[in-house]
This record gives structure tokens, C-alpha cells and sequence, in this order.
């Protein structure tokens, strides 16, 4: 504002930031003296920064920074650390912005191979990391843990191969002899008993019985083992307890009765009994 005084002399009074009544040469000045934070009470024109402020004037708020007036002047102070600022938005590999403890917005964009956000595929076999800032699953090396860690006569841990857990059973029928798991213990073997204690082991690969006293193999090609099942004439192999020692028991698959296996017939004879499996 242009003001005459009494004396005649023409003094310049600041007021406000920008343009002023007295003119477009006292709004440049005006807010240059203003952004550099000189005169100014109250928000800046084009982003600066005022020093002063009072009940009506507050001072001018900024991401991760806290305004106080205090004495008239504005002092600023960083705000806690991972409070809200900038973009809000959130996806598998970006984070809602946060303040740092320096009073700087970060964006938390996750790094190039860095774990998702969001967007895990539960798979054990494959990493669930951000490419590219999409969240991709690439499978983990093969022979990393996974899935159950049993390690007994019966199973090895389970382990990664090609992105898949695979199961590291013994108790299978790919096993040679086949081996034969007791899903109620820890118990496996690939003898598998008559009522006499007569034992006969199976080939699952020419589909044979084996005589275990001499390995004699009759019948081949008649006994097709998927786990557990005897397919040839409807047997099953039974868990039960003699003597204090676990064994697994030729069985009819009707009546669950112990057979009694016997060579003759030209091979081996296969007969019912009405003799239990023990359960001791």
C-alpha cells in the first residue's frame, strides 16, 4: 500500500502475500520477501512458506511434518514414523505411502524381488515375490522341504520338484518289493503274514508273490498291488499286534480273516480261515 505522510515522504507497507492494492510491484516483492518466509502470517502464494501466524492465520500443514505456532512463529517438527501420507493406494507390490523418521513420505513400493504384499499363490514350492511390480511365483530349487517332514522306515520328508511337493513315501506300490504302510502307526514292511506265520512278499512291477523262505515267485503277472489292495481275488493286507510286534496280515477282503497261504495248486493255494487278525 502507498502511503503519504504528514512530512511528505512516501513509505511502502507490506500487508499480504501477492498482489496488494498498491499494486503488481509490491505483489512481486510481496511474495518474494513472503516465500522466503519474511513477512508472511498465513498460507504462502505458490507454495511457500510462511513464519509467522497467529489465531487466524495457522500455519501451513505438510506431509510428515507437525505445525505448531508457537510465539507467533511457525516450528515444525517430523511426525511419527509409518503415519499415513501421500498415496493411500495398496496393491501385491505397493504399499500405502508412510512417513519415514525423518519427516520424508516414502512410497513403499516394493523392491525388484522383494516378498508380495499381497497375492501369495500357499504354495510351499514357489516364492511369492514382485517382478516387474507384479507379484509373479517362480518355484522354489528343487529338492527344498515341504509338506510333511516325516523321515521313518516308511517316508522320507517331502521335498520340492519343479514347483510341486512331492511325497517321499516308501510305502508304495512302485516299491520293489512293495512296501505296505500301517496308517494307524509308523509301522511298515514288505512281509506280509499267513494265519502260520508263513510270509510272502509281492512284486509290483512283473505283479508276482514271492515265497519269502526261498524267493520262489509263482503266479506272475496275476497280482496287481495299488497300495495297500491286492487286486488278484479280492485280498487286503491288515495291521495287527502278536506277540508285542506289529505285522501286517494276508487277509479276504470280505471278512478280514487271516489266509492261510500254502505252496501246491501248482503255485501257491490261498484258503480262508475264520481266524482274526490279533489286536493284542
Amino acid at each position: 500500500m502507498l502511503d503519504s505522510s504528514v512530512f511528505g515522504k512516501t513509505t511502502f507497507r507490506t500487508r499480504t502475500c501477492g498482489m496488494s492494492r498498491w499494486g503488481a510491484l509490491s505483489g512481486v516483492f510481496g511474495t518474494f520477501f513472503c516465500c522466503l518466509g519474511l513477512t508472511q502470517t498465513g498460507p504462502c502464494p505458490f507454495g511457500g512458506r510462511a513464519s509467522t501466524c497467529d489465531a487466524t492465520h495457522p500455519c501451513a500443514e505438510r506431509d510428515c511434518r507437525v505445525a505448531a505456532c508457537t510465539s507467533g512463529k511457525c516450528v515444525y517438527s517430523n511426525t511419527a514414523a509409518d503415519t499415513a501420507c501421500g498415496d493411500d493406494t495398496v496393491g501385491a507390490c505397493d504399499g500405502a505411502d508412510t512417513c519415514d523418521a525423518n519427516g520424508e513420505c516414502q512410497d513403499n513400493v516394493v523392491a525388484e524381488n522383494g516378498a508380495c504384499l499381497s497375492g501369495q499363490d500357499t504354495n510351499s514350492c514357489t516364492n511369492d515375490v514382485c517382478i516387474a511390480g507384479a507379484c509373479t511365483h517362480p518355484p522354489v530349487a528343487n529338492a527344498t522341504p515341504c509338506g510333511d517332514a516325516t523321515d521313518n522306515a516308511c517316508t522320507a520328508p517331502d521335498t520340492c520338484i519343479a514347483g510341486v511337493c512331492e511325497a517321499n513315501d516308501v510305502a508304495n506300490p512302485t516299491a520293489n518289493p512293495a512296501v505296505f504302510a500301517d496308517p494307524n502307526t509308523s509301522f511298515c514292511t514288505d512281509e506280509v503274514h499267513d494265519v502260520d506265520g508263513e510270509i510272502v512278499r509281492f512284486d509290483p512291477v512283473a505283479k508276482t508273490i514271492i515265497w519269502a523262505a526261498d524267493g520262489t515267485r509263482f503266479q506272475e503277472g496275476l497280482w496287481d498291488v495299488n497300495g495297500v489292495l491286492l487286486q488278484g481275488g479280492g485280498f487286503t493286507v491288515a495291521f495287527g499286534t502278536e506277540g508285542g510286534e506289529r505285522r501286517a496280515y494276508f487277509t479276504l477282503t470280505a471278512d478280514g480273516f487271516i489266509c492261510d497261504i500254502s505252496l501246491g495248486c501248482g503255485g501257491v493255494c490261498i484258503a480262508p480261515t475264520t481266524v482274526a487278525v490279533p489286536q493284542e
